[in-house]
């Protein structure tokens, strides 16, 4: 493990000697404009980023003595120091075209080893155990060699050029690091061995394989997290320097001063990186990866945001102490993405059939490259454009010591709104990451498994509208009094212009204390019928378990006090939690039936439910609703079939408490079916009918399909109001009661 670790010290080493050193190399030992320092940033990226997926392909091809990955960072390793001491040569050519070229090309050719070396380290990471816990310790382990490298390449390199005459320390710089840095990408190709071998690959290259990846949800979301911290990273480490030596240490500056200030805010806010670390890796195992990026996502934000109010030439410990806070932050997604990728690569495999790490790795590289050019292009163009002046390289001319005004107010903004603007983003994609401890788990046996099993947990990764299908975890509480009243005042004013709603509660005494309400069950908005009924008193209904499986349902519905029950079965949770409710003197609500009408006729209740009824021993309200069979019918698809119509809800008494255990289960039973199946009920004065005279058998053959004039099945079709046989001619007409008449010769 630490053979593997010591690898990303030349990962988090260079990232952070590029970030906080080369964009003041370009425009201030080479002399190139802040915006041509953009552009040559943006082309080597973008063409890094076209390699990164070519890489990835090789690796997982690539087969030698050294195992699946090794190979290429074997023979990478000694191009390291090449590649560094080309990239910081401080070229002096009076043109600026030679200039611009040379920077360019040194530039790519560096990016080209690393590729070669931290392509395969990444495909590396996800093959060395399938453990979930055991990848977030060997990621923390891993990202504290990192965070440590990048420590010392952060204080130590600046320490190395200003050591030197000129710009004869960016050459010595290079080359120390570069030796080191093939020494620890040394240490792990030869000594790292990985866990889970890969079997070597012979299939035909395609290029439309570069965009399998996509096809992974979880992949997609780690890209995302992935990106938004990269891209933060990117941005702050670009402009720190400029932010310390032109803003907050201005004064300095412009005496021409040299100050530590910038170098140990850097390494405090890394040291603080590696302090944060053990914190994180206990959140893990206690409250998810996800809850670790959230959290340090949110300290990041805040930290970026005191920069806003931050004076200008203040004391540095006001600064030492921001980069604490803003390190401590970004330890927390810095470490996710990366411990997150073997598990993403876990569930690619179960979708494919076969391990691909190297083509995940190069096309998150890839997208995060592309995105890092882009963005730092467009970050170097804005302080450019917002004057920021660039070393003029001549001899004899001036060092730069002072920037605009307004240069300074853009460093400024750009560090505060790009953690603001990213991290956010990231956050709200934590929300919906799925991929969890015990799903992974599922992942892992499902490997193992057939393939109805791969199907099964991959729907379950992959569709938003389905989530875990174990039992739903009790925890009824009483209405969320907010949501409650949110949700009756955003469904009352439709449901009585639309629907013509009215409440009947002549016989109707609410009960002091605890009591049950028993309710027939004729569509889809019953629910709210009964709700907008008895509103303010507020209920805990007893819902279909299935409802909790599908998002927004699975969030709103325990906000409302749902409690869960599994259909035609007996469920002693169910009952647990009714009678939770009942001895904290709440109310329930109860659908006896236990099932939605198709037809909207009553279907009878349990046997079951008298003996419920009289072992909770509290009274009982009946609510007879009317009507909303016509306005939602079933067979029209319940809510996109809905038609303007009227509906009434009656309010009575049933049983008292005393009643409940006087009556026998079989006189409960009876009572009830009596009074929801409306036959104690009287007629309303006008029959419940649709407004709307169009189209109302719409639907109807998803319910009738069998003819009883022909006898033949599924010859029924529906045009305006008359359902027609097909087969025989045999036709019918709906008026607007849901009536059917024989049309004429018609059965």
């Amino acid at each position: 493990m630490l053979a593997f670790a010591s690898g990303d010290m030349f990962g988090g080493g260079s990232f952070n000697i590029i970030n906080f050193l080369y964009p003041g190399y370009v425009a201030l030992a080479v002399g190139l404009p802040a915006q041509t320092a953009g552009l040559i940033i943006m082309i080597a990226r973008v063409f890094d980023a076209v390699t990164d997926p070519v890489m990835g392909y090789l690796s997982d091809r690539l087969r030698v003595r050294y195992g699946t990955r090794r190979g290429s960072m074997v023979v990478a390793a000694p191009l390291i120091v090449l590649a560094m001491f080309l990239m910081f040569y401080p070229h002096s050519n009076p043109s600026e075209t030679i200039r611009f070229w040379s920077v360019l090309l040194s530039y790519i050719f560096f990016y080209v080893v690393q590729t070669s070396v931290m392509i395969p380290y990444f495909s590396l990471s996800s093959e060395m155990t399938d453990d979930y816990t055991e990848r977030a310790r060997m990621t923390t382990l891993r990202m504290a060699f990192s965070i440590f490298a990048s420590i010392v390449c952060v204080a130590v390199p600046g320490m190395i050029v200003s050591g030197f005459e000129g710009n004869t320390g960016y050459i010595a710089m290079s080359l120390i690091f570069g030796s080191a840095f093939m020494i620890c990408v040394s240490v792990t190709a030869v000594f790292a061995k990985e866990g889970i071998p890969a079997p070597k690959k012979t299939d035909t290259f395609i290029l439309r394989d570069f965009a399998k990846p996509f096809r992974v949800k979880q992949f997609r979301q780690y890209l995302g997290l992935f990106l938004c911290c990269q891209m933060t990273m990117a941005i702050m480490s670009a402009l720190f320097f400029f932010y310390v030596d032109f803003y907050f240490c201005s004064e300095m500056t412009a005496r021409g001063e040299d100050n530590m200030v910038g170098l140990l805010g850097a390494a405090i806010m890394f040291s603080m990186q590696i302090v944060a670390l053990p914190v994180y890796l206990a959140m893990v195992r206690k409250t998810g990866k996800m809850a670790v990026y959230i959290t340090g996502s949110l300290i990041w934000i805040a930290g970026a945001m005191v920069l806003l109010i931050l004076p200008a030439n203040a004391s540095p410990v006001l600064l030492y102490l921001l980069a604490a806070v803003i390190g401590f932050g970004i330890s927390g997604p810095g470490l996710i993405p990366h411990a997150i990728f073997g598990d993403v690569v876990d569930v690619g495999n179960l979708q494919f059939g076969a391990r691909t790490a190297g083509m995940f790795s190069g096309i998150a590289n890839l997208v995060n490259k592309l995105a890092q050019a882009f963005g730092l292009a467009a970050v170097m163009t804005v302080i450019g454009v917002a004057g920021f002046i660039e070393q003029d390289i001549r001899e004899g001319a001036a060092k730069v010591v002072v920037q605009p005004e307004s240069a300074q107010a853009a460093i400024v903004w750009l560090m505060v709104l790009a953690p603001l603007v990213c991290m956010s983003i990231g956050i709200f994609i934590c929300t919906r990451y799925r991929l969890g401890k015990d799903e992974h788990a599922q992942v892992l046996s499902a490997l193992e498994g057939g393939q109805a099993e791969r199907e099964t947990v991959l729907r379950s990764l992959s569709d938003p509208a389905y989530t875990d299908r174990s039992r739903v975890r009790m925890r009824v509480k009483r209405p969320n009094r907010v949501i409650y009243g949110a949700v009756y005042m955003l469904a009352y004013p439709p449901l009585k212009l639309m629907f013509r709603l009215k409440v009947d509660r002549e016989k109707y005494r609410p009960p002091a204390g605890p009591f049950i309400v028993v309710a027939n069950h004729i569509s889809f908005m019953d629910f709210l019928l009964v709700m907008l009924a008895m509103y303010p008193r507020k209920l805990n209904a007893v819902a279909a378990q299935k409802f909790f499986f599908y998002r927004p349902l699975n969030k709103l519905l325990p906000m409302m006090g749902c409690i869960p029950k599994n259909l035609f079965d007996p469920d002693i949770r169910s009952i647990k939690g009714i009678k939770s409710v009942l001895n904290g003197g709440g109310r329930i609500l109860l659908f006896p039936e236990g099932r939605c009408a198709v037809a909207g006729s009553y279907m009878g209740i349990h046997k079951s439910t008298g003996k419920l009824v009289k072992n909770l021993g509290v009274p009982v309200i009946s609510c007879h609703i009317e009507g909303a069979d016509t306005c939602m019918p079933l067979w029209r698809g319940g809510v996109k079939g809905m038609r303007f119509g009227r509906e009434r809800v009656t309010l009575a008494e049933l049983f008292s408490a005393e009643d409940t255990q006087s009556l026998s289960v079989d006189e409960i039973n009876n009572a009830i079916d009596a009074r929801l199946g409306g036959l104690d009920t009287p007629p309303p004065a006008r029959p419940f009918r649709v407004l709307t005279a169009r189209q109302l058998t719409a639907g109807l053959q998803n319910l009738l399909y069998y003819c009883p004039k022909c006898q033949r099945e599924l010859t029924l079709e529906t045009k305006g109001n008359i359902i027609r046989c097909t087969a025989c001619g045999n036709t019918a007409e709906m008026d607007r009661t849901a009536k059917l008449t024989p049309g004429p010769g018609s059965d």
